[in-house]
């Protein structure tokens, strides 16, 4: 019986031995990439986390809580495109216009304001000292900011300035994800999403084209267009959203642009805090 209880022990001990041996790479290869998540899961860095934004207080609309108070239609599901139709105002359009119209220059990219061949539309930023050209086209553009972020669920203060947008005969913006990596490490955090306003039916051509969703979307006047630069799950640049606007063959496009920030934008904008 002692034989028998040595050999059985022994036995287990052999076998304990050579679950370790077999497991030990595979905890150290678990550890790693939980390791690796953990310093990577938003795709962010440790700087702009501590600039006081967090992953888990940016939710995506529930398009199907909006419809009570919007004309909305789902155009993709994952990644989620959403259109708002008769969303803006004939008078928020002329307050639009009218204001951008004071301020229209080249259309530039990225936060080295370059003006490229690849974005060939004019841009009149509506930024305070903007506003201040009619007080009343500027209280309805403000409270036309607030709707947006009522709907979106996000504060207008994640908003950057509206940008009012002109394509001519020929104008288009090629293809490009909206999100700007550069932004993860500033207080506003990068770009999340972006409402898009259509100011006028275009004759020919000008329309937002996602190329990786095969979706494309003709300009309807007092439209909106909600979509997001960044991945339900990690909050990580999406490239299934990069778009380009089209050219416009005939006619003019008027449109208005909205970027959403995950953070506070207007602020730090405020402060030259935002690149």
């Amino acid at each position: 019986e002692e034989w028998l209880a040595r050999e059985v022990l022994g036995r287990i001990e052999r076998w304990h031995a050579a679950m370790t041996a077999i497991m030990a790479p595979l905890w150290l290869l678990l550890s790693l990439l939980s390791l690796v998540a953990s310093r990577t899961e938003h795709a962010y860095t440790s700087r702009a986390n501590k600039a006081g934004w967090k992953a888990d207080e940016f939710e995506f609309v529930n398009p199907s809580e909006l419809e009570d108070r919007y004309n909305v239609r789902v155009l993709n599901k994952e990644p989620l495109v959403v259109e708002f139709k008769n969303f803006v105002s004939q008078e928020e359009i002329d307050a639009l216009i009218g204001l951008g119209e004071r301020v229209m220059g080249p259309s530039t990219g990225g936060l080295s304001r370059e003006v490229g061949s690849y974005r060939t539309s004019s841009t009149g930023w509506l930024i305070p000292a903007a506003m201040k050209a009619n007080a009343t086209a500027s209280d309805i553009v403000y409270s036309l900011e607030d709707r947006i972020a009522e709907a979106v669920g996000i504060s207008a203060d994640n908003h950057e300035h509206f940008q009012v947008l002109r394509y001519e005969p020929g104008q288009y913006y090629h293809t490009h994800n909206d999100f700007i990596q550069e932004q993860i490490d500033l207080p506003c955090g990068p770009r999340v999403a972006t409402f898009f306003l259509y100011l006028n039916d275009v004759e020919e051509g000008g329309a937002t084209h996602f190329p990786k969703l095969n979706l494309k979307v003709q300009p309807s006047k007092g439209s909106g267009l909600l979509w997001y630069s960044v991945r339900r799950s990690d909050l990580a640049m999406d490239p299934l959203t990069d778009h380009e606007a089209q050219a416009v063959t005939k006619g003019i496009k008027w449109a208005a642009n909205k970027w959403i920030h995950i953070d506070d934008f207007i602020h730090n904008w405020a402060k030259g805090m935002t690149g």
